[in-house]
C-alpha cells in the first residue's frame, strides 16, 4: 500500500457529506501555480473530507461572484496566500474581509500565510498570520486536521500529529517550498538598517534624534566595524564605540534621517568617518527608506568604504602652507559667506519655518565639521603640527591664539545649533570670518616668503 493509501484511505466513524471541512484559499492570479500545489498538499492528508475552493475552478458560464460567495459562507477556513507587497490586493482582501464577518457565528479567523521575508497588509494583521517556515506550518497543519471544523463536527484527521506526524511534516515542508526560497542577498559595502516606531519616529521628526534604544540590525561583517560580533544590536550600541574622531558623522546622518521621515531629500552629504573596528575611511549613505504596514519604519544606510585618492604627502612646508591657503580659502567661500548670506535672510523673514531654520543650523554644523575631519586626516588638527610650517615666533603665536580662539567661537555655534538660535549662529559666523582672515593674511605671507627663495 502506498503512502497516499495510508494517510487517505482510512475510514472514520460517521463520515459523512456534513462532516466535511471546507477551506477557501484566496490568491493573486499569478499565484495559482502556489494555490494548486497547496490544494493538492492539503488535499492529500485531507482526502474526501476536506474541500478546498479555487476561484479558478469555476465553470464558464457560471456567475463568478455568486459561485465566489457561495464558498466564503459555506467555508470554515479561509488562507490569503500573501506573496509580494508589490501587487494589488484589494479583491483578495475583500474576500478576507467578506469571510472575517462569519467569526462570530463560529467560523476561524483568516488565515495569512505569507513568504517569511514578507511584512503582511496591515487589514489582516489584527487576524492570524502565518510565515510560511516548516515550524509555523506545522503548527497550522496540526489545527486545521485536529480541531473541529464547526460545532458538533468532529475533526477530520485528529491522528495525524501522533500516528503520521512525517506525513505532516513532509507536507509542511512542501507548501514551504512552493512558496519559493528567499531571495540571496549580496552586499558589496558594509550596510547597517535603523528601524524606529513610535514616540522614537516622533522624536526623529520633531528634534532630529535617534532613539538610543532604536532596533539595528545588519550582518555580523558590517557590525564589526564598530567591535560588536552580532547582527542585531541597539544604536546605543554603535555610538558607545565612537570616539570624538569618529563619531562627528552621528549627528549629520540624524538630520539627514529627519529629512527623509518627513519625504523631503536632504540636499547635504554625511561625513566620512574612521570605522572603530577596523580604522578604515568609510562614508555613510542613506540608501533607502520603509514605511512597514505595522506603523514602524527602517532606514538602510550603507556604509561604502573610501578609497584615499589624495596626493601623497610632499616632503617640506611649502606644500602643506599651501595646502592650508587653500582650505582657509575654501571655508571662507564654501561654508562662512555662504550660510552668513542665509542665516541673514532668515532673521529677516519673521514667519520663517521652523524647520527651515533648523535645516540650516545643521547644515551648518555638518559643513564645519566636514572641514575640521579634512583637517584631520592631514594631521592638521595638532597645533604644534601647523606651528612648525612658519618660521617667524610672531606668526607662530598667531597660529597658537587663532587656534585658541577657535575652540570658543565652535562652541558658540555648536550651541546655537542646539538652541535653533540664529542670533549667535550669525554672531559665531562673523567670528569665524575675522579668525579666518588674520589666517589667510598669516599663511599668505608665509607662501610668498617661500615663494621668494625658490629658483
Amino acid at each position: 500500500m502506498n503512502a497516499a493509501a495510508v494517510v487517505t484511505d482510512l475510514a472514520y466513524p460517521g463520515a459523512d457529506h456534513d462532516s466535511t471541512l471546507h477551506v477557501f484559499v484566496s490568491h493573486k492570479l499569478k499565484d495559482r501555480k502556489l494555490a494548486k500545489i497547496i490544494e493538492s498538499k492539503l488535499g492529500f492528508l485531507g482526502g474526501a473530507k476536506l474541500e478546498i475552493f479555487l476561484s479558478e475552478k469555476i465553470e464558464f458560464g457560471n456567475d463568478w461572484d455568486d459561485e465566489v460567495h457561495a464558498a466564503l459562507e459555506r467555508s470554515d477556513w479561509l488562507f490569503l496566500l500573501y506573496t509580494d507587497p508589490t501587487a494589488e490586493w484589494d479583491w483578495c482582501l475583500y474576500e478576507t474581509g467578506y469571510f472575517s464577518a462569519g467569526i462570530k457565528a463560529g467560523k476561524h479567523a483568516p488565515i495569512c500565510l505569507h513568504s517569511p521575508d514578507v511584512v503582511p497588509p496591515k487589514p489582516v494583521k489584527r487576524w492570524k498570520t502565518v510565515p510560511a517556515d516548516a515550524e509555523n506550518v506545522v503548527t497550522l497543519l496540526n489545527q486545521l486536521y485536529g480541531e473541529p471544523p464547526r460545532k458538533g463536527v468532529p475533526p477530520i484527521r485528529p491522528d495525524l500529529l501522533d500516528r503520521y506526524r512525517d506525513h505532516l511534516i513532509n507536507t509542511a515542508e512542501d507548501i514551504v517550498a512552493a512558496f519559493g526560497a528567499k531571495p540571496q542577498q549580496f552586499w558589496w559595502p558594509k550596510f547597517f538598517r535603523i528601524t524606529l516606531e513610535g514616540d522614537q519616529i516622533e522624536a526623529l521628526r520633531r528634534d532630529g534624534h535617534i532613539a538610543e534604544d532604536a532596533a539595528i540590525t545588519s550582518d555580523i561583517a558590517s557590525l564589526q566595524l564598530f567591535n560588536l560580533h552580532t547582527d542585531r544590536c541597539a544604536w546605543s550600541d554603535i555610538t558607545s564605540e565612537l570616539t570624538a574622531e569618529s563619531g562627528h558623522w552621528l549627528d549629520a546622518l540624524a538630520h539627514t534621517l529627519r529629512h527623509a521621515v518627513q519625504k523631503k531629500e536632504p540636499n547635504f552629504s554625511i561625513p566620512r568617518f574612521y570605522a572603530p573596528g577596523n580604522r578604515q575611511l568609510y562614508r555613510p549613505v542613506v540608501y533607502r527608506l520603509d514605511c512597514n504596514s505595522n506603523d514602524t519604519v527602517c532606514f538602510k544606510i550603507l556604509l561604502v568604504k573610501v578609497t584615499d585618492t589624495r596626493r601623497a604627502p610632499h616632503v617640506g612646508d611649502f606644500w602643506n602652507v599651501s595646502e592650508l591657503l587653500r582650505m582657509a580659502q575654501d571655508f571662507r567661500w564654501d561654508v562662512i559667506d555662504e550660510f552668513t548670506g542665509e542665516v541673514r535672510r532668515l532673521m529677516l523673514t519673521s514667519a520663517a519655518d521652523p524647520a527651515v531654520l533648523s535645516d540650516c543650523l545643521y547644515r551648518l554644523k555638518t559643513s564645519v565639521e566636514r572641514v575640521e575631519l579634512d583637517a584631520m586626516q592631514r594631521g592638521y588638527q595638532v597645533k604644534e603640527n601647523v606651528k612648525n610650517f612658519f618660521e617667524s615666533e610672531e606668526d607662530r603665536n598667531t597660529v597658537d591664539a587663532i587656534n585658541d580662539r577657535w575652540r570658543g567661537v565652535r562652541e558658540k555655534i555648536m550651541t546655537a545649533v542646539v538652541d535653533n538660535d540664529l542670533e549667535n549662529a550669525g554672531a559665531g559666523l562673523e567670528d569665524m570670518r575675522q579668525l579666518n582672515k588674520e589666517f589667510m593674511r598669516v599663511c599668505a605671507k608665509r607662501h610668498f616668503e617661500m615663494l621668494s627663495r625658490m629658483d
